[in-house]
């Protein structure tokens, strides 16, 4: 399986509450119901797993892709480790420590 990183200069902080970034962000556009019922896209951020559970952020093609912290000999990278959506992805990451549930520690 071929690897995808993060190509831009490394994330920080989510663009929508300012909080550091811990384990995963998601590059994705925030959605919205419009009156009518269909789904409308508005600019892309970089978020939270909880900014993106309250703003509609799903990740998948033409969505957003989820991305992992990873550090290998002191040098950090963020791997894309979703496409699917994220009411999927909510059961198995842990909304306190955002670790895979695998890796959890927080029980």
């Amino acid at each position: 399986m071929i690897k995808k990183y993060w190509q831009g200069p490394d994330p920080t902080d989510c663009e929508l509450c300012n909080q550091p970034l811990k384990e995963l962000f998601i590059d994705g556009a925030i959605h919205s119901n419009s009156d009518n019922g269909s789904k409308s896209a508005h600019p892309w951020t970089i978020a939270c797993l909880p900014c993106a559970q309250k703003n509609g952020i799903i990740v998948g093609i033409g969505y957003g892709q989820i991305y992992c912290k990873e550090t290998i000999e002191e040098k950090t990278r963020w791997l894309c480790i979703g496409g699917s959506n994220f009411s999927e992805l909510e059961e198995d990451i842990c909304t306190v420590c955002e670790q895979p549930q695998s890796h959890c520690e927080c029980a």
